[in-house]
């Protein structure tokens, strides 16, 4: 529950199109903002209305995706289809409608001086403190990074492999259902206990999970 704000810094981190250049934040967001003022039904507290009210943002369409059943966040796009006419550079003939505002600072990115976005607001916890963060913004550069938004399902595929087997070459397969081979993973250097190659899936995800709540500590 709760809500953030976001910040966003064309000013310390100029692109020299955009023509407001200003340190800007929204007003408090909730954790599940609606994406668009018609989602709203203009009432001014969907993502877009936020945004759009700041001095430094012209036009922008957002949209959201459903509720993370593992988290309880959301995840909204936001691409920045218009710049602000503070005045802009050029305008469309058509529509008097300012031109795109280029490559536009990456929101909440308070590297070159700006305000950091606020999230003090937001409520919950981490089940492991320190390894999980209650905001994330992500980029085109994050994305050809393969850095994914929080709480994405990850799946990793673990095979287990006998390197002495003969079976299945010729066609044949050896019954060995009384003999058993054991393996350990790794989970941010903690090992997991011994499993055994038939192990079933609930046991290896127990493991895991311990390791997982070990490394955390």
């Amino acid at each position: 529950g709760g809500g953030f704000k976001l910040c966003l810094d064309t000013a310390n981190n100029s692109n020299g199109v955009t023509s407001v250049e200003v340190d800007a934040c929204t007003e408090l967001i909730a954790h599940n903002a609606p994406a668009s003022a018609v989602d709203s039904g203009g009432d001014g507290s969907s993502m877009e209305e936020k945004l759009e009210a700041l001095a430094n943002v012209g036009d922008v369409t957002v949209t959201r995706g459903p509720v993370n059943q593992k988290n309880g966040g959301y995840s909204w796009s936001i691409e920045f289809l218009r710049d602000a006419d503070g005045p802009c550079q050029q305008k469309d003939d058509a529509s008097g409608m300012c031109n795109s505002p280029g490559n536009v600072p990456k929101v909440c990115s308070s590297g070159g001086g700006g305000t950091s976005c606020d999230i003090s607001l937001l409520t919950g916890g981490c089940e492991r403190p320190g390894a999980c963060s209650k905001l994330a913004v992500l980029d085109a550069t994050d994305y050809s990074n393969d850095v994914r938004p929080l709480g994405s399902a990850e799946r990793q595929v673990v095979v287990v492999k006998d390197p002495d087997y003969l079976g299945w070459a010729d066609g044949s397969i050896v019954a060995a259902s009384s003999t058993f081979a054991e393996y350990k993973l790794a989970v941010d250097g903690i090992e997991t206990n011994c499993m055994q190659h038939n192990a079933a899936a609930s046991g290896v995800a127990s493991e895991l999970q311990a390791a997982l709540d070990a490394s955390s500590i």
